[in-house]
C-alpha cells in the first residue's frame, strides 16, 4: 500500500512539476526527485495559484475603478460642455440684444437728423435734443 500511495504522490507531483515548468527525470531518479521535492513543488503551485487568483482580481479591481474613474470624468466632461454651451448661448442672445439696442438708437437718431434738416433749429434746442438721445442711448 506504501508503494501505491508513493506513486501516487509522484504522479500528482510530475504533474505539478510540468504545471510549474519543473521537469523531473525519468525512472528511479524522477521518483526520488518527486519523493523529495513533490509536496514543495506542489505547495508551490498552491501559493502560485493564490497569488495568480488574487492577482486577477486586484486586475479586475483596478479596472473596474479605472472604468468609474472614466465614466465620472465623461460625465463631468459632458457637464463642463453644456454648461459653457449654454453661456455661450447667453453671450449670443447679449450680442444680439445689444446690436439690436444699438440699431434702435441708430435709427432714431437718423430720424431726429432727418427732423432737424427739415426744421431750424436754435442751439438751445440742438443741445436738449442731443442730451436727450444721448440719455437714451446710456438707458439702454
Amino acid at each position: 500500500m506504501n508503494d501505491t500511495s508513493d506513486v501516487d504522490n509522484s504522479v500528482v507531483a510530475q504533474q505539478n512539476d510540468a504545471a510549474l515548468g519543473v521537469q523531473l527525470d525519468d525512472g528511479d531518479l524522477g521518483k526520488i526527485q518527486a519523493l523529495l521535492f513533490g509536496s514543495q513543488l506542489s505547495a508551490i503551485n498552491e501559493r502560485l495559484t493564490r497569488l495568480e487568483q488574487k492577482l486577477d482580481e486586484r486586475v479586475n479591481h483596478v479596472h473596474s475603478e479605472l472604468h468609474q474613474h472614466v465614466d465620472r470624468l465623461s460625465t463631468a466632461q459632458q457637464d463642463e460642455n453644456d454648461s459653457l454651451r449654454l453661456e455661450v448661448d447667453q453671450v449670443r442672445q447679449q450680442l444680439i440684444s445689444s446690436d439690436d439696442a444699438q440699431e434702435s438708437a441708430y435709427t432714431e437718431l437718423m430720424k431726429l437728423i432727418q427732423e432737424l434738416k427739415t426744421k431750424k433749429l436754435d442751439r438751445a434746442s440742438l443741445a436738449g435734443l442731443l442730451g436727450d438721445v444721448a440719455q437714451r442711448i446710456d438707458d439702454e
